[in-house]
């Protein structure tokens, strides 16, 4: 589940991960740019970072999901069985901390987050990289 041997974030990895998310560039994420060798796996299968993406957002962000204690869902959604993957969830939301917050609170800085709870200002409910521990 950890993804691989860390080889170090690329200068580029956020531009690279902005395009695959909007559906250009590669078909596949830019895992060795955010710094893994290889995808995370969750129950034998390659984590699904653009479904993971789309479904946060569609929540409202990180914090919208935190708040409505929805990552068991997310992970359900995104075909984990949670009853098998008893930290499916979990997983899910530490995979989304290490590879896509900081994506997050760049839109949002920038007022162009597509959740449906987007913040004004760049204020993301105060540190959330502090609350997944």
């Amino acid at each position: 589940a950890a993804g691989g041997p860390s080889i170090g974030r690329a200068p580029d990895a956020d531009a690279r991960l902005a395009e695959f998310l909007g559906g250009g560039g590669a078909p596949d994420p830019p895992w060795e740019a955010l710094g893994v060798a290889k995808p995370p796996v969750i129950g034998g299968s390659p984590l699904d970072l653009r479904l993971l993406w789309t479904l946060v957002s569609a929540n409202g962000g990180y914090e919208e999901t935190v708040a409505t204690k929805r990552w068991a869902r997310v992970a359900q959604d995104m075909g984990h069985d949670c009853r098998v993957i008893t930290n499916a969830g979990w997983l899910v939301r530490h995979h989304y901390l290490r590879f896509l917050m900081p994506h997050e609170v760049e839109l949002r800085r920038a007022g162009r987050f597509p959740g449906a709870a987007a913040t004004v200002g760049g204020n993301v409910g105060g540190g959330a990289e502090a609350k997944h521990a």
